[in-house]
């Protein structure tokens, strides 16, 4: 091959390729899978401060974010460790606060059977519920959790989903393992039922922005001529098949 035919497949190469998507500047996704126009800001009892790690953070597809921009009352804090956080430690140590952090643990208590008769003993009537959340892969939580010694103070929260996670376009570690802007349905399910008509609108953003993004990555892969790949049975019989056999 010559520097003439190098250059011709190089130039043809990068005619094919497709051209950069133009971006939403609000949820910095492509605008084919924007979900901005269902995003309906409410401002419920409680006040979520999200954590949100700095790699989470880069992501397009990040519900840390996308549940930031439905609850008006919320805060988006970026970084990796929070203990010398001015922000988290004021609202820490604001009395007519009562801050909590939803993590799973041996101490932190299961918000699945939770009444409203057990409401008032861990939900003081006369401060303002502050819940934080770690918005990070797994292994990064834990470890966000361990450096920011500030909230270990914080009674910690939990819930078992009794329904699997819908967030199919990314990899869960366990069908049970919600996306923050699931797990924040869930709890103001739990503490607010009465806002549901309000804050339903968590999920229906959510949803619109997974079934986007499905059928763009499926109409991307068939405009590619797109072949699903074969398993090994499948590969076993196309073998036979060619040989004669």
């Amino acid at each position: 091959m010559n520097l003439d035919e190098f250059l011709k497949k190089r130039q043809d190469r990068l005619d094919a390729e497709e051209p950069p998507r133009p971006k939403c500047l609000g949820c910095k996704k492509p605008s084919v899978t924007c979900y901005c126009e269902h995003i309906r800001p409410f401002q419920p009892n409680v006040r979520f401060i999200i954590l949100i790690h700095r790699d989470e953070a880069r992501r397009s597809v990040a519900t840390g974010r996308m549940a930031h921009r439905c609850l008006s009352n919320s805060l988006l804090l970026e970084g990796n460790n929070f203990t010398h956080h001015a922000a988290v430690n004021a609202l820490i140590k604001d009395p007519s606060n009562h801050c909590l952090v939803l993590y799973p643990g041996q101490k932190s208590i299961d918000l699945t059977d939770f009444d409203s008769r057990e409401h008032g003993s861990l939900f003081p009537g006369d401060k303002q519920l502050v819940v934080f959340l770690i918005d990070a892969t797994w292994g990064q939580a834990k470890r966000m959790r361990r450096l920011s010694t500030n909230l270990h103070s914080l009674q910690a929260i939990r819930f078992t989903p009794l329904v699997p996670s819908q967030f199919k376009v990314r990899k869960q570690p366990e069908a049970h393992c919600y996306s923050t802007i699931e797990a924040i349905h869930y709890l103001l399910e739990k503490l607010t039922p009465e806002s549901r008509a309000v804050h339903s609108n968590l999920l229906k953003v959510f949803n619109a922005m997974v079934e986007k993004q499905l059928s763009y990555q499926t109409q991307s892969r068939a405009l590619r001529g797109y072949r699903p790949r074969l398993s090994q049975k499948e590969q076993n019989l196309l073998s036979a098949l060619s040989s004669g056999r």
